[in-house]
């Protein structure tokens, strides 16, 4: 699946992904409640799905494993678990810049692509930090009806219905 990164080697990259917003989901909302009393008809569902820039169409389809049209909190974890994992390229358990640095290269100011991240300032991300940067910054706005789940409509509502395509 393809995810964004903490920090961005060149204009071409993609600055929006889905993956990392949703991600955190699954660490932060309680368990879901009664799909039936959702409302939303898949139809309705597919309809906000076809809103998305084709990259957050796939990574959205990529990551509903049970193909219900929905983002269920099992599945944003795995999302985040893979995101975080595809990050941390030497594999420590963490991110840092040295990560950042192989990634993107050292022209990249990777301090200042960590420094969000990285919430108690020791020049490490581990995955407790990265979910709870996620969180702090971008989950409390994607659920808006509060259910637990992320469905096409509240992802095409954060992103405005449009999304930036990778080049």
């Amino acid at each position: 699946m393809r995810m964004s990164r903490p920090c961005r080697a060149a204009p071409s990259r993609r600055v929006a992904t889905l993956a990392p917003l949703l991600l955190v989901l699954a660490f932060t909302l309680s368990s879901c409640g009664d799909d039936s009393k959702r409302g939303e008809s898949r139809s309705e569902l597919e309809a906000e799905l076809t809103k998305l820039s084709k990259f957050h169409q796939d990574d959205f389809r990529a990551g509903d494993t049970n193909k219900d049209l929905r983002l269920q909190d099992t599945e944003l974890e795995a999302m985040l678990e893979e995101d975080f994992k595809s990050r941390d390229l030497d594999k420590d358990g963490e991110i840092t810049e040295a990560d950042i640095h192989q990634e993107a290269g050292k022209e990249v100011d990777a301090q200042a692509s960590l420094e969000p991240f990285d919430l108690d300032k020791d020049g490490r991300v581990p995955i407790e930090e990265y979910a709870k940067h996620v969180e702090r910054d971008f989950m409390k706005h994607m659920d808006t009806n509060n259910d637990g789940h992320l469905d096409p409509s509240e992802v095409s509502g954060f992103y405005g219905g449009q999304g930036v395509e990778a080049k």
